[in-house]
């Protein structure tokens, strides 16, 4: 079997094109499936800088369509207490306002004109208590105070009862 360079030089650029078109296809399927993962950041006095972590908000938003989305409870030095962030389709906004129900801050998963998903969440504290939530993306940022609310329990009534033994001898 005679095989001369021409045909070697063929076969060698045939795998190299292979391994370029399968290294593109790679590359491009990884970056545009990648998750895009939202930077929340928490910043005032007392608490550590650069302290914070980051969701996938995208993908939980796209993979249950309105269904709350909860994280935490999280707690830092420098806070007075644990903060649960649950991002709901439901939450709305009034007067750039954002509720913190017994510790459990109640955020919309979509902000601004153009309902988009945050590219950044910044918490801000001040005196160990969280006071504004800052949503920034591509069109742009808008911040909301926290208004902390405390659910009132019902007073638990007292009941008095008579227990009765059913059982009978003999």
């Amino acid at each position: 079997m005679n095989v001369d360079m021409k045909q070697i030089k063929l076969g060698a650029i045939a795998v190299a094109a292979v391994l370029v078109v399968g290294l593109g296809a790679h590359w491009y399927g990884a970056s545009t499936h990648k998750p895009q993962i939202v930077s929340v950041v928490k910043t005032g006095g007392g608490v550590p800088a650069g302290s914070g972590f980051g969701i996938p908000l995208t993908t939980l938003s796209q993979a249950a369509p309105g269904v709350a989305v909860s994280f935490g409870p999280m707690e830092g030095p420098g806070t007075t207490g644990a903060v649960k962030l649950r991002f709901d389709h439901a939450v709305e906004i009034q007067n750039r306002e954002v509720r913190m129900v017994d510790g459990e801050l109640q955020l919309p998963v979509r902000f601004g004109r153009d309902n988009e998903l945050p590219q950044r969440i910044t918490l801000t504290y001040r005196d160990g208590n969280l006071a504004t939530v800052r949503y920034n993306g591509n069109s742009g940022g808008v911040t909301f105070n926290v208004r902390q609310e405390m659910l009132a329990e019902a007073p638990v009534e007292e009941t008095t009862g008579i227990l009765v033994d059913e059982t009978t001898d003999g």
